[in-house]
């Protein structure tokens, strides 16, 4: 829906993380179920792969919150003192989450 040269914003779970053992825990601690919810399990290598099939062009992608979600389980404070505290070289190799950005390519009419 987006015109050419619009700019596309994607956030989704790292699987190329410690994610799927979050996933995990949540779903033995809760009642929570991940495997209805996250039906396609990216990494950074097949977020990338996905991309350069569609009319979008990858500007900028990155990794972020490496422990946050996991401790977030113990209040918000303790999630906040983490994200305070993570470095943001693990942050970006070693996120939970991924992040991009793509531009629409320009048709070529």
């Amino acid at each position: 829906m987006l015109r050419p040269g619009g700019r596309l914003l994607l956030t989704t779970p790292n699987y190329g993380s410690l994610w799927p053992a979050l996933e995990w825990a949540v779903g033995k601690l809760s009642k929570v179920s991940y495997e209805e919810q996250h039906i396609t399990r990216f990494t950074r290598k097949t977020l990338q792969a996905m991309l350069a099939k569609t009319p979008f062009q990858l500007v900028n992608h990155s990794a972020f919150l490496f422990s946050v979600p996991f401790v977030a389980a113990l209040g918000w404070r303790t999630a906040d003192l983490a994200s305070a505290i993570e470095p943001g070289l693990v942050t970006r190799r070693l996120g939970s989450l991924l992040c991009c950005e793509a531009q629409k390519v320009k048709s070529e009419r």
